[in-house]
């Protein structure tokens, strides 16, 4: 009664039986059919589309499943119930066979030993997934990026400003979406179309960064989705491209992968264009200027319907700062705290909370919905969403990794103004106690980031966000960096940021098997790591200049120099 998941090795009349039994105990037991790659026959059956990736024949260790022709009726029951088909390799159920008898000490044969091997495949499956997804993120973050290079000055005044911004936007779109699709294709094969399936998110989300009805449009979409998918002409140009994917996978990898290539050099705006880029920030997005065909801006109600919905979002933000202003001292706690509103704006702990706890209560309404108005179950939608939902929450929580650098560059001139605040420390006092409240604040990000997950979706939830949080918490010490004496960072920085997330990531996701599956063993791997590099930082750290204002030190023109205040004519 307590089991979640049964994998049977595929027969034919074995799992199916397993599925009609498992199901009528439990409904929510997910049955999972294993077959190996020479005779996947099975799976074909399910998946038509598979038939150009999955010959049939040849010897194999598991003669006990080597189906050619497997039961119609079988395949039947099994396509009612959407039954998941893992294939594995023959080098892995060796593997397993090995396993079996060096711990269990049986002996098993290769039929026998197909779950296993399945089990061995998943964990690969799964850190290759988190990879490619990882890829896709760093692609968006690359495009994010480029999009505020791309302002309406520099394509007026910069010669090939515009072509280079173009033709790099189409190169990242290109080389992230094939990687993608090589390392999912490793996980999961049809690797063309993970491919395209990466480079249309991609162009989707440069799209809504440009154009922020885009969002609204995908939304819309996205709640049609169960009208339109039974269409006939949804039907017709689904069944047309598998048809074109199983006959030819190259020519539509290489006309797919130029049109959407070519849609994505687009996106970078001419001077002067009716469209300009949106900001980031939610009310910016939201709250755009409609324009005249003349281009001057008309706030209209749509504009002030988006800051709007931007203040809901932080309604922590003023209540924190009404708080601080009414118990203000020329203490080094209160002054840093209000120098602290200053400089982060909208990536302050406060909006994040407030953000946070209304993405929550939108979620737990969206989820009584769904639990309500379909035939889903919570038990398939704590397994389904719990990764996509910590994905999106961590992204939230440790948006000031990438937002924050930023934000610091784009507030030089307030910060010369609060370093004359009576009660803020100076020099390296000023350094370890910004330092020391950062760490804070990422502590407290990293603890929402972990229990809202956990608080929705119970087990899948926590063990998905862990993993996260273990691999995000320790690029936090990135943000204590000489701000004094180095520039804004590029791009270069966040992908190097990325790149060492990624490789952690994956280390993380490698050492789960070993360390039983544990969500607490992969907090306490994350954290150890964490509190190692603050450590080894906050050596440093001690022999820095004062950090505000930033880059007043950094050599080069008068644009990199702002230690002045500005002086009132007279």
């Amino acid at each position: 009664l307590g089991v979640l998941a049964l994998a049977s090795p595929i027969i034919g009349g074995l799992l199916a039986g397993c599925l009609v039994a498992a199901h009528g105990a439990r409904p929510d037991v997910e049955v999972i059919g294993v077959q190996v790659s020479s005779y996947a026959a099975f799976d074909v059956a399910l998946h038509p589309d598979h038939a150009a990736d999955r010959p049939i024949g040849g010897e194999t260790i598991a003669e006990g499943i080597a189906v050619a022709r497997p039961s119609a009726r079988a395949v039947r029951v099994a396509a009612h119930f959407r039954t998941p088909i893992v294939v594995v390799d023959d080098e892995v159920v060796e593997e397993a066979v090995a396993l079996y008898l060096e711990i269990e000490k049986v002996v098993s044969e290769g039929a026998g030993a197909a779950p296993l091997a399945a089990l061995l495949t998943g964990g690969a499956q799964r850190a290759l997934s988190w990879a490619a997804l990882v890829l896709v993120w760093l692609g968006a973050s690359l495009l994010q990026d480029l999009r505020r290079q791309n302002q309406p000055q520099a394509a007026r005044l910069v010669p090939g400003q515009l072509r280079a911004l173009r033709w790099a936007t189409a190169g990242v779109v290109l080389a992230v979406a094939m990687a993608a699709g090589a390392v999912m294709g490793l996980a999961r094969g049809q690797p063309v179309a993970w491919a395209l399936t990466a480079a249309l998110v991609l162009l989707v989300f440069g799209a809504g960064l440009r154009w922020w009805g885009h969002w609204v449009l995908l939304g819309l979409v996205g709640a049609t989705a169960f009208w339109w998918s039974d269409t006939a002409a949804w039907g017709a140009a689904s069944a047309a491209l598998r048809a074109w994917h199983s006959e030819q996978p190259l020519s539509l990898a290489l006309w797919g992968l130029l049109a959407v290539a070519g849609l994505a050099s687009r996106l970078p705006a001419r001077a002067g264009s009716r469209r300009q880029p949106a900001s980031g920030g939610l009310a910016d997005a939201l709250g755009v200027a409609v324009l005249h065909p003349q281009g001057a801006p008309v706030p209209g109600a749509l504009r002030r319907l988006g800051w709007a919905l931007g203040a809901a979002f932080s309604f922590g933000l003023p209540l924190w700062r009404a708080w601080l202003l009414r118990r203000a001292r020329p203490t080094a706690g209160s002054v840093l705290a209000r120098v602290e509103l200053a400089l982060y704006g909208p990536a302050h702990v406060s909006a994040l909370l407030s953000t946070g706890l209304i993405v929550a209560m939108l979620l737990a309404g969206l989820f009584s919905a769904l639990l309500t108005l379909t035939p889903l179950s919570w038990e398939l939608l704590r397994q389904e969403g719990a990764t996509g939902l910590s994905i999106g929450i961590a992204a939230l929580c440790f948006n000031p990794l990438l937002s924050l650098p930023q934000t610091l560059q784009q507030t030089r001139r307030e910060q010369a103004v609060l370093a004359l605040l009576p009660g803020l420390p100076r020099g390296a006092a000023l350094n370890r106690a910004l330092a020391r409240r950062q760490m804070q604040q990422m502590a407290l990000s990293a603890t929402v980031a972990l229990l809202l997950p956990w608080a929705l979706l119970g087990r899948p939830g926590l063990e998905a966000a862990a993993l996260l949080v273990a691999a995000l918490l320790p690029l936090s010490v990135s943000l204590w960096r000489d701000n004094a004496r180095l520039a804004a960072p590029g791009p270069a920085h966040f992908l190097r940021l990325l790149v060492a997330g990624l490789v952690w990531l994956l280390l993380l996701a490698a050492l789960r098997e070993p360390l039983g599956g544990s969500p607490w063993a992969l907090l306490a791997l994350g954290i150890g790591l964490w509190v190692g590099l603050m450590v080894w930082r906050w050596r440093a750290l001690q022999g820095w200049p004062a950090v505000l204002p930033v880059a007043r030190c950094v050599a080069g023109g008068p644009e990199n120099r702002i230690a002045e205040v500005p002086q009132r004519p007279g």
